[in-house]
């Protein structure tokens, strides 16, 4: 493709999303660079958002839910989480009915949606807040440090820093 031939595109595109884009409701899809000037699908059009690959995986959002598709457009976690966080040491957040808990690459939920809030994996444990205190869990779900915090921050180099009582501690 020309320089002109672009230019005339970009001016065609820009004039079509100018008059149509603030009314139409946007869908997304996924596509690939295969030459300077040739773009290959690899998700077609479907989805209300997508996300950037990140580990050969992407999350995709339609219809209310999040799942993830792999880098041919094939759903590796279908659609089936209220919303999902990237992965750190294989599990990602997942949410169901407001609360949170993790699922595993193959969407299998290893650790059941219980917690307010929760952050991700650091040295093995994740930060989970219950009953608006601060605790920690290990991958298999498993309550290592009890919600007893008012804050707390993720495990580095063996150590988090906690606040209880108004105090700090590590």
């Amino acid at each position: 493709m020309t320089t002109k031939q672009r230019i005339i595109v970009s001016v065609i595109a820009f004039i079509v999303l100018t008059i149509h884009g603030s009314n139409t409701t946007k869908i997304y899809g996924q596509a690939k660079k295969t030459s300077s000037s040739v773009v290959k699908w690899i998700a077609k059009p479907q989805f209300d958002r997508v996300l950037s690959f990140k580990g050969g995986i992407a999350k995709v959002l339609m219809h209310g839910k999040c799942g993830y598709i792999d880098k041919e457009g094939k759903f590796v976690i279908p659609l089936q989480f209220d919303d999902v966080g990237d992965f750190s040491e294989d599990l990602a957040k997942i949410e169901q009915n407001g609360k949170v808990g993790f699922a595993d690459k193959e969407g299998k939920v290893v650790i059941q949606p219980q917690f307010k809030y929760a952050y991700d994996f650091s040295e093995g444990l994740a930060r989970v807040l219950k009953d608006d205190k601060w605790g920690f869990v290990n991958k298999e779900g498993s309550v290592v440090i009890s919600p007893q915090f008012e804050r707390a921050y993720d495990f580095y180099e063996g150590l988090a820093a906690v606040q209880k009582d108004s105090k700090w501690d590590l």
